[in-house]
């Protein structure tokens, strides 16, 4: 990661805390998590699905830090736009690029739009020299990461991002790989899959989400992918319970007003006009 990115990183980020790790609902959460792990040792504790949090160890009593997760407070690395403008609120907390570069929805078609993986894999000092194709695709796919290289008039912006993680030299898999190979990778690696709760027993499991391919293979392949990234990546074992219930609601840009932000728990901004908001339901404890 460059310098000037890297001083603009909360200092917290970079050191190991006494904290758990919260895992969202898909890959970029559980790929950043296990990048986590294998960096810092974290362990997942609670799981976020927008409507709720559970726990996976009521007796764990640290505070977590939320991956792939756009807190309104609190330790999180996240990858979302949160900013109505350039002078809007942002969590000072949370270690997103989009909000140390003070990319706004005024400025929407700046936003970094790459994981929270790949932000993590460049901020933790992975090797990003000699590389598989597959692992760099990987990084570039998650989240479809990839697809603001291929439009000309975007190009420089997505080259911009890549150079400040550092990554500039990625680019060259983009450049011999067609646009529909991307897509297909990321669809045979199931890459769009959803984590959610299993109804009947309380423990995580992975659901396809639009996916057209069919293989006999149903699951996402954590063994390809840890085989991949060089560590171990799993979904946590054991029951959750759920300890916290939420209201969601999508916004009109215009509606996400300083007391909407107050009450949030977290919200992002899913298109330029349109913003996802989980509230604390009245009566929950915060």
């Amino acid at each position: 990661m460059k310098q000037e990115l890297l001083e603009l990183i909360p200092e917290w980020a970079t050191l190991k805390q006494d904290r758990n790790l919260t895992l969202t609902n898909d890959l970029d959460s559980l790929l950043s998590c296990a990048l986590l792990k294998h960096v810092f040792g974290y362990e997942i504790n609670y799981f976020y699905s927008f409507s709720k949090v559970s726990a996976l160890n009521l007796q764990d009593k640290r505070k977590s830090i939320g991956v792939d997760l756009a807190l309104v407070k609190g330790y999180t690395y996240c990858n979302h736009l949160t900013m109505l403008d350039a002078a809007s609120y942002k969590n000072p907390d949370s270690a997103n690029i989009n909000n140390l570069l003070n990319i706004s929805r005024d400025t929407y078609n700046k936003k970094f739009a790459m994981s929270t993986f790949i932000m993590l894999w460049s901020l933790l000092g992975m090797e990003t020299e000699g590389l598989s194709d597959d692992l760099i695709k990987l990084l570039l796919s998650v989240d479809s990461g990839f697809k603001g290289y291929y439009p000309e008039e975007y190009r420089y912006i997505f080259m911009d991002h890549l150079d400040l993680l550092g990554m500039s030299h990625f680019a060259e898999v983009l450049e011999r790989t067609h646009i529909a190979d991307m897509y297909y990778f990321k669809e045979v690696n199931n890459l769009d899959a959803s984590i959610v709760l299993n109804r009947k027993n309380n423990k995580l499991k992975f659901i396809e989400t639009g996916r057209s391919i069919k293989w006999d293979q149903q699951e996402v392949d954590l063994d390809w992918l840890s085989k991949t990234v060089g560590f171990k990546v799993e979904l946590p074992k054991g029951e959750f319970t759920e300890i916290q219930k939420l209201e969601n609601e999508k916004l009109e840009w215009h509606e996400l007003t300083k007391t909407k932000i107050e009450e949030s728990f977290s919200y992002a901004f899913v298109y330029k006009d349109k913003v996802k908001v989980s509230t604390h339901m009245k009566g929950e404890s915060q």
